[in-house]
């Protein structure tokens, strides 16, 4: 099983963006960490693929309305949470409480807006933004399910959000 895992999105279009909808014609599955912002682009979501969603910080009423704050399913033999945040300071050591606190084999958050992997007793995952990065590149997290085993791909897509100068313009190397 193929399950692409992302989070905040920040997305009011129905439309979804080509970084996004290329990497969906490759999933059995969505996992989508909180902060999508609109029901137009979770439905959007769910055309394509089952999603497993929960609501942010920044969802609007009607996305808050549907959404838990966190949940928790099995695929593929695989107990897995999800939740938005598990707080800003120490993230490593939040999520790996939270999960451990949920119970699941894995742990799915968003809110940072850059991925993070972290493995001890348990799996958390923070896949970052494909859209609104924060510190990386856009990405995306691709989790391969197979006979109860975990396999995690942080894949970058789109553009960075800063381009690399380049100093040739400025004659040699850039110093004046």
């Amino acid at each position: 099983m193929n399950v692409l895992v992302m989070a905040d999105t920040h997305l009011t279009e129905a439309r979804l963006p080509r970084s996004i909808a290329v990497q969906l014609d490759e999933a059995d599955a969505c996992i989508h960490a909180g902060d999508l912002v609109s029901m137009s682009f979770y439905e959007a979501l769910e055309g394509q693929v089952p999603v497993y969603a929960v609501c942010g910080n920044s969802d609007d009423d009607e996305v808050r309305s549907l959404l838990p704050e966190h949940r928790v399913f099995v695929l593929g033999g695989v107990r897995i949470g999800v939740v938005h945040s598990v707080g800003d300071w120490q993230p490593e050591q939040a999520s790996r409480y939270r999960a451990l606190e949920m119970g699941v084999d894995v742990l799915v958050y968003g809110h940072l807006h850059r991925p993070l992997l972290s493995r001890s007793k348990v799996l958390t995952i923070c896949p970052g933004s494909p859209t609104y990065p924060r510190m990386s590149e856009p990405s995306v997290v691709w989790l391969h399910i197979h006979e109860g085993n975990v396999y995690v791909k942080v894949v970058p897509i789109g553009k960075p959000a800063c381009e690399y100068l380049n100093f040739s313009k400025f004659g040699g190397n850039g110093v004046e």
